[in-house]
């Protein structure tokens, strides 16, 4: 699974699920994201969710969840899913709207819990994306915030691997 709060297409999430010679090439990258199975995938860039992104994952059997706050956090089933709340990046931590965009450390929760059904373990990838663009900004106060977001992330893994011995958290 991915959560970050980038857009999936975006440079870190990409090296999970694709394989091109130009990080910047966002149709294909996105393609192969959907054509990727991943279980989980939480964060931003709806805009590259086109019908054919849309088919791909329509026929590997993943909901997708388009900006429904609410809808991803009453999903509870079993299947895969894709929920992204905005069309490029998620709002930088300051000004989200918890009415519209989940924390990562909710989306870090709900993969987790979401992933946590396979009798074969799991992978999870999150990223504070936004911490990097609060550093290009030189916003020093919006960096914190962006970083105090990402350990709350960090502690709910490391709550789970705490009532799991077999888990690494990296």
């Amino acid at each position: 699974g991915i959560v970050v709060t980038t857009k999936f297409y975006h440079a870190t999430p990409a090296s999970c699920v694709a394989h091109t010679d130009d990080r910047n090439d966002s149709r294909v990258i996105a393609y192969q994201a959907a054509s990727s199975k991943l279980d989980v995938m939480f964060g931003g860039g709806n805009k590259r969710v086109n019908d054919e992104t849309l088919e791909i994952l329509k026929d590997q059997g993943i909901e997708y969840i388009h900006e429904d706050v609410e809808a991803f956090r009453n999903y509870d089933k079993d299947g895969r899913v894709w929920a992204l709340f905005n069309e490029s990046d998620l709002s930088y931590d300051i000004d989200r709207d918890d009415t519209k965009e989940p924390s990562l450390e909710e989306m870090t929760r709900k993969a987790i819990e979401r992933l946590s059904k396979d009798k074969d373990g799991f992978v999870l990838m999150v990223e504070g994306s936004l911490i990097d663009g609060m550093g290009h900004g030189n916003n020093a106060d919006g960096q914190q915030l962006e970083m105090l977001s990402f350990m709350q992330a960090v502690e709910v893994a490391v709550e789970y691997a705490h009532k799991h011995p077999d888990t690494l958290v990296v």
